[in-house]
């Protein structure tokens, strides 16, 4: 996803899903990350039925192990208040958006992509949710740290950006 190719994507993350499904037990915490992939691109393809039952399912094994896999649940939760938020989905979105990125920071700490990120997609939701001033202030907050941390052209710096955009 990152070179933009979505179809080769969602394609790779469907075949490797396929097979990680064959290999463990079906609420395996193995499957939380190839099922977060899955419907990621999904979403990225526009499944979005797709993708929100593939959340789903990562959510459900995620939060019957949330200290073990802290990394995973949070992922799980960042991308899913994405699609949340285009759905219109505003309360869980933004509570599921706000978990990741409280996870986030106590895990890898505050400086990392990976909160950037969640703090974004929380901007994003705040905002369509009619809380502009707190949702503009994590966007830029978190596309300052995307920029800091992540390569230019990278998919969540792109994104960050995009949602700012929305702003106009």
């Amino acid at each position: 996803l990152q070179r933009g190719n979505v179809d080769r994507s969602y394609a790779l993350d469907q075949r490797a899903l396929a097979i990680d499904r064959a290999a463990v037990a079906p609420e395996s915490p193995r499957l939380i990350f190839p099922l977060t992939n899955g419907a990621h691109s999904a979403y990225r393809r526009g499944n979005l039925g797709e993708a929100d039952a593939l959340f789903r399912e990562a959510l459900a094994i995620a939060r019957r192990v949330p200290d073990d896999y802290p990394v995973e649940y949070a992922t799980v939760e960042a991308q899913f208040a994405r699609l949340l938020t285009d759905e219109g989905h505003l309360g869980e979105a933004c509570t599921l958006a706000d978990s990741a990125r409280v996870q986030f920071v106590r895990t890898v700490g505050a400086g990392n992509w990976r909160s950037a990120m969640a703090e974004s997609v929380l901007g994003r939701c705040l905002v369509r949710a009619g809380d502009r001033a707190n949702g503009e202030r994590d966007l830029r907050e978190g596309l300052e740290r995307l920029q800091a941390t992540r390569l230019p052209g990278d998919l969540y710096r792109r994104d960050a950006r995009a949602y700012l955009a929305e702003l106009r």
